[in-house]
């Protein structure tokens, strides 16, 4: 038979975000735990976006970092988009997820003026 390989994870977890389906993701997230497979930026991103609460973001950060993989620009969106617009939550988690590597973009300005404005947003993303 086929192995499943991280990409068949991402593509998982990325269905069942879009299709709200919090229970079956984290059950996709443990499988891939128990497998042996090592997330990379792209299954965070998608794992991230079913999350409901910034807490859970704020864990999936600190794992992320631990094991070296830079966070993608959707997995911050999705800390914004749960933020409701808490400004020192979300200054404080983008200026760590730059500092894990998270992409100095336009994207990450635009997503981040949302709620810090964009002047701040690109101070704090382009210096």
């Amino acid at each position: 038979g086929i192995s499943p390989t991280v990409v068949h994870f991402n593509i998982a977890l990325t269905k069942l975000g879009k299709s709200r389906r919090v229970d079956l993701a984290q059950h996709a997230w443990e499988a891939m735990e128990t497998r042996g497979i090592a997330p990379n930026a792209a299954s965070y991103a998608a794992f991230g976006a079913v999350q409901t609460c910034t807490e859970e973001l704020d864990g999936l950060l600190s794992q992320q970092v631990s094991l070296g993989v830079p966070p993608a620009v959707a997995f911050f969106e999705a800390f914004v988009k749960l933020s409701r617009h808490d400004e020192a939550a979300v200054r404080d988690f983008l200026l760590r997820c730059l500092d894990a590597g998270l992409p100095r973009n336009s994207r990450v300005v635009a997503s981040a003026g949302v709620v810090l404005g964009p002047p701040e947003s690109k101070r704090l993303v382009l210096g």
